[in-house]
Formats: structure tokens, sequence, C-alpha cells
């Protein structure tokens, strides 16, 4: 029974590294057969880029995993233009 329960672990974490591997964005914006959409992952990939080049640690993961993090990213550089689509949410309050 364990040894099937691990099993069936691996398998889900290997499929949603595989699935966020195989998702290309283009900024704020997922590249999907050719066209973009507007999608929160990318949006949240863009913003912990941006947070980056600002000297913020962070990666897209801890942004969506850590609305408390993102928040706190938000509040730095949420009004610069390509950062105000991830962070329109957050700073609407």
């Amino acid at each position: 029974m364990k040894i099937i329960i691990a099993t069936t672990i691996a398998t889900l974490v290997l499929t949603a590294t595989s699935v966020q591997a195989n998702i290309r964005c283009n900024g704020s914006y997922q590249v999907v057969n050719g066209s973009e959409i507007a999608t929160p992952y990318c949006q949240d990939e863009n913003l912990a880029r941006l947070a980056r080049k600002r000297g913020i640690e962070v990666t897209g993961t801890q942004i969506r995993k850590d609305l408390g993090k993102k928040l706190a990213v938000c509040r730095v550089i949420g009004k610069q233009t390509s950062a105000r689509s991830a962070c329109a949410s957050m700073l609407d309050h």
C-alpha cells in the first residue's frame, strides 16, 4: 500500500513539473498555438522576473504559493506598467 501511495505521489509531482516545463511565457502572456493569452501563471512568472531585476530574490512558484510574498513584491514594484496586471487584485484595496 505504501509503495502504491509513494508511486502515485511521485507520478503527480512529475506530471505537475512537466506541465510547468511545457508552459511558454512571453512576459505576462502564455503562448498557446502561436497566440498570446494572459494567464495568472505567466503573470506571476513575469512579476518574479521583474522583482529579481530590482534585487528581490523570489521565484514565480513562491509568488503563487505565498500571497504575503506576492503582496510584498507588489507593494514595491506593483505600480510599474509591466507589473500592474499581476498586482491589480493585490493593490486594489
